[in-house]
C-alpha cells in the first residue's frame, strides 16, 4: 500500500478476537525463512466489528498508514493472530512519489504567452490529485487545467462524489488531463479540482482571464500522503507592436510592402489612413509563421476600389483582414466607440466609424471614400495592440 491508504485486517485469525480487544501495529525489522524474526512496536489499534467499515460481517481492525515510514508490517495480539506471520501475511508501506511542474516560471493573462505546459508525474500507475491555489476557486482552477478555449461556463462537468473517483465519467478531457468538480457536499470544494485518474502526462494549462498575481499551486493525491507544490507569476499582457520602418515611400500606383514588428503578441490591428488623407481601412494582422513579424503587400492602385481583395493586399506567410473588404473573421472584428459618449458604434460598426470621422455620409457605402484611385500624399498608418478604435 501506499503510505496515506488505509489497511483492514479481515477474517480468519482475527475472527477469533472479539470487538474491543487490543491488537499491537508491529514494523519488521527482519525475515528469516520466509516468517517474521523480529519487529518492533509501532502503536496499539482495537478490533471492531467489520460492519463499521461497510466490510460485510465478522470482525476488522483499521491501520492508517499516514504516519506510517516505508517498510514492512503485521499485527498480533489478539484472535488468532500469530507473533511472527509468514511474510505473506505482513504488509509493505511504500512513499509515492509525486512532481508537478510548470514549463514556465511566468505567463501572460491572455495572448499566446498565457499558455504553459504542465508535467505531473509519478511512481504509480494511475491516482488522482486535488489542486488547489490561492486565490483561485473552483471555476478559475477549471478554467485553467481545462485548456485552450474551454470554459467553466459552457464545459463544466457534473459534479463528482469524492467516493467515486475509481469508475465516475464526470470530467472534462484536456487531453490526459482529466479534470473534475466536486459536490457541495465535499470539504472546500468551491476551492479545488481533482484531475480524476491521472496517469503521467504533460499538458498545455491556460491562464487566460486569470487576474495577475503570484500562486501557488498545490498538488495532492487523493489517498495517500503524496504531494507536491509548485508556483507561477501571471502577468499583464504587455502588447506591443511597430513598423520596421518610420516611413514608407512608393510611386502611387506600385507595391508597398509593409512589416509589422511584435513582441508578447501574435496579433494586432492597423489603421491605414486618416480623416485627413481621405481614406481609411483597418486590419487585423497576425504572424502566422512564429517569426514575431507580419509581412504584407499592398496594392496603391487597387487600395480603396471596389475589386477582389486578393489584387489588394497579399501575405505568403502571415494573416492579413480587411475591414473594407470584409474579410476580418468572427473573433477578431475590431471594436469602435464615440470618444464623447463612450458608446459602441453598432450596428455595421466599421461603417459607423467612418461615418463619425467625416469618411463617408451615413447613405453612401466604404467604396464610397474615393472616388479615384489613391492620390500622391502622406497616409499615416498605426498599429493598435487592442482592437479598440475611438473616433
Amino acid at each position: 500500500v501506499y503510505q496515506g491508504q488505509n489497511v483492514y485486517v479481515t477474517g480468519g485469525d482475527i475472527d477469533a478476537a472479539s470487538v474491543g480487544d487490543t491488537v499491537n501495529l508491529r514494523e519488521v525489522d527482519g525475515f528469516d525463512s520466509g516468517s517474521v524474526d523480529t519487529s518492533s512496536q509501532v502503536e496499539q489499534l482495537t478490533v471492531e466489528s467489520a460492519s463499521e467499515y461497510d466490510l460485510g460481517s465478522g470482525l476488522a481492525v483499521e491501520i492508517d498508514s499516514d504516519d506510517l515510514s516505508s517498510g514492512d508490517y503485521f499485527v498480533r495480539g489478539a484472535g488468532d493472530l500469530p507473533n511472527s506471520p509468514d511474510q505473506s501475511d505482513t504488509f509493505e508501506v511504500t512513499t509515492q512519489s509525486l512532481t508537478a511542474e510548470f514549463d514556465d516560471d511566468s505567463v501572460t493573462d491572455e495572448g499566446s504567452n498565457a499558455e504553459t505546459d504542465l508535467d505531473i508525474s509519478s511512481d504509480r500507475g494511475t491516482y488522482s490529485v486535488n489542486v488547489t491555489a490561492d486565490g483561485l476557486e473552483d471555476e478559475d482552477l477549471f478554467n485553467i487545467f481545462s485548456g485552450d478555449g474551454a470554459s467553466f461556463s459552457a464545459d463544466a462537468p457534473s459534479r463528482i462524489d469524492a467516493d467515486n473517483l475509481d469508475s465516475t465519467s464526470n470530467f472534462y478531457s484536456n487531453g490526459d488531463f482529466r479534470v473534475g468538480l466536486y459536490q457541495p457536499d465535499d470539504e472546500d470544494f468551491d476551492q479545488k479540482i481533482v484531475l480524476v485518474r491521472h496517469q503521467d502526462a504533460e499538458e498545455v494549462v491556460d491562464f487566460n482571464s486569470i487576474d495577475t498575481d503570484d500562486y501557488n499551486f498545490e498538488f495532492n493525491v487523493t489517498d495517500t500522503e503524496a504531494s507536491d507544490a509548485q508556483s507561477i507569476s501571471v502577468g499583464e499582457l504587455d502588447r506591443s507592436a511597430s513598423f520596421s520602418e518610420s516611413v514608407y515611400s512608393q510611386t502611387s500606383g506600385d507595391i508597398v510592402e509593409m512589416t509589422v514588428e511584435r513582441e508578447d503578441t501574435d496579433n494586432a490591428w492597423v489603421q491605414i489612413g486618416s480623416e485627413d488623407s481621405g481614406f481609411v481601412d483597418v486590419l487585423y494582422i497576425e504572424d502566422d509563421d512564429d517569426d514575431d513579424e507580419v509581412t504584407c503587400e499592398i496594392n496603391t492602385r487597387t487600395l480603396g476600389t471596389d475589386v477582389n481583395e486578393e489584387v489588394v493586399y497579399n501575405t505568403e506567410d502571415d494573416i492579413v483582414q480587411s475591414e473594407l473588404y470584409g474579410s476580418v473573421a468572427s473573433g477578431n472584428t475590431p471594436e469602435y466607440y464615440d470618444e464623447d459618449t463612450d458608446t459602441s458604434l453598432s450596428p455595421d460598426s466599421f461603417k459607423q466609424y467612418l461615418v463619425a470621422i467625416d469618411q463617408i455620409e451615413s447613405s453612401e457605402t466604404p467604396f464610397d471614400q474615393l472616388t479615384r484611385p489613391l492620390q500622391p500624399t502622406t497616409y499615416e498608418v498605426a498599429v493598435n495592440g487592442n482592437n479598440n478604435f475611438t473616433a
